[in-house]
């Protein structure tokens, strides 16, 4: 069910970030677990997953900076005015 969840979320995100002549607005990071590792209703693993996420963001970190962080973006404008900024 979760892994149905995930990826129906992945989907969505990339329907909504990604045009088919430019490149992917979207960055998956998803360490394989070995089956069983961790239940939803065991916190007994919260500190090594979190050290996981931790090492896992290194990891990601130099794709994130050259992927999103590289370059200067032009601001976001809105199709529709403001209604508070027009009364």
């Amino acid at each position: 069910m979760m892994q149905g969840q995930s990826f129906g979320a992945e989907g969505t995100a990339t329907l909504l970030l990604e045009h088919p002549h430019t490149k992917s607005a979207f960055l998956r990071v998803n360490p394989v677990m070995p089956e069983g590792y961790a239940s939803l209703d065991d916190a007994s693993k919260i500190r090594d997953l979190a050290g996981l996420g931790r090492g896992e963001a290194r990891s990601a970190l130099p794709t994130i900076r050259r992927e999103f962080l590289g370059t200067p973006v032009v601001p976001f404008v809105p199709c529709h005015a403001d209604r508070a900024a027009a009364e």
